[in-house]
């Protein structure tokens, strides 16, 4: 057997040892300084504010709009995404906080209308979940999403100038 096959077994051994036998340094041996328990706490709370509150959250998941649920909530005049939510309005009603995470940023018709993979959804979607009862909405997707395709849109820019300038110094007119 190697050395070190020797010495590792030795020390596995040792370590086995000493927690079999179940002995806790102290802690004056281990650390030399004393400390004593607080009686009075670090910050003293008013009696006014040391009043028992109560707040309930509740929070959903993965508010995610595909084509077939655009085309269910389009009115003549836009989009209507209230009856979506009202089977479950009671419960998201019912807490004093409720969150929402939404997989689609909420840009509006104006940028356009889109699912997978670029989600835009219209601002009628921000206001159902506020009817609902959704109180705050998070969006992790959205940020990305947003940085992606401002990012696309800058490559497309990018490489539109580059086509441009090449053309221009080709034909001499740069």
């Amino acid at each position: 057997m190697a050395t070190f096959q020797k010495w590792f077994i030795v020390c596995l051994l040792a370590v086995g040892a000493l927690a079999a036998s179940n002995e806790q340094p102290s802690a004056a041996e281990s650390n030399p300084h004393e400390f004593t328990v607080r009686t009075m706490p670090l910050a003293v709370m008013p009696e006014r504010v040391a009043r028992n509150h109560r707040v309930s959250l509740s929070a959903i998941g993965d508010v995610l709009i595909h084509e077939p649920l655009y085309e269910d909530a389009r009115t003549g005049s836009g989009y209507d995404f209230d009856a979506m939510f009202a089977p479950i309005q009671p419960f998201l009603e019912s807490s004093d906080i409720t969150v929402a995470n939404s997989e689609s940023i909420i840009g509006g018709s104006e940028i356009g209308v889109s699912s997978y993979p670029s989600f835009n959804s219209p601002s009628e979607l921000g206001d159902a979940m506020k009817n609902a009862g959704i109180d705050v909405v998070s969006s992790e997707y959205a940020t990305i999403a947003a940085e992606q395709t401002a990012l696309e849109n800058l490559a497309e820019d990018v490489a539109q100038r580059i086509v441009t300038r090449v053309a221009l110094t080709l034909r001499g007119e740069s």
